[in-house]
């Protein structure tokens, strides 16, 4: 399997939203090459788009800058560098995903079995309810103030994932 990501020439998304990403967390770029085991040649052509763009790099740099890689993948799928930046702190995303990897260890080989109105109707309901709970931006800023709390990684995605199958043996 080819890890490198192919999502068409001239994409500016992700390199936009991993330069971004990096400023917001006050990085240079020695720094971050430093974090991610590259030369900063290396990860300067990284960030800009010119060096390879592999799963396991863009991993890497997500754990390097505390930020969620599947919302860089889905921010370049849609084309919208909003959700690539806007993603790196609440880990939306990467909390689907894990949520949906724990689904799938429950219902297994049984998803073929749902029934796609019942999932569109319940992700409707649970969208909306997001919407109206959760979108406070007050309360978002005084717990950002305060500290964040609850740190969300590929680490601790990975973890939670080896310690199940460690049960499962």
């Amino acid at each position: 399997m080819d890890p490198t990501l192919e999502f068409g020439a001239g994409s500016t998304i992700l390199p936009q939203a991993m330069k971004e990403i990096r400023n917001r967390r006050l990085l240079t770029t020695a720094v971050l090459a430093e974090r991610m085991g590259m030369k900063p040649r290396t990860y300067e052509d990284f960030e800009s788009g010119r060096g390879p763009m592999s799963l396991p790099r863009l991993f890497l740099f997500a754990e390097a800058t505390d930020s969620d890689p599947f919302g860089l993948i889905l921010g370049e799928i849609f084309q919208s560098l909003e959700l690539a930046v806007e993603t790196t702190d609440t880990k939306f995303p990467m909390i689907m995903i894990m949520s949906f990897m724990d689904f799938i260890e429950k219902v297994g080989v049984d998803i073929a079995y749902l029934d796609p109105v019942l999932l569109i109707e319940a992700f409707k309901k649970i969208f909306e309810d997001i919407e109206s709970k959760g979108l406070d931006r007050d309360k978002f800023i005084r717990r950002w103030i305060e500290g964040r709390k609850g740190r969300i990684s590929m680490q601790d995605m990975l973890a939670r994932l080896m310690k199940r199958r460690k049960t499962e043996y």
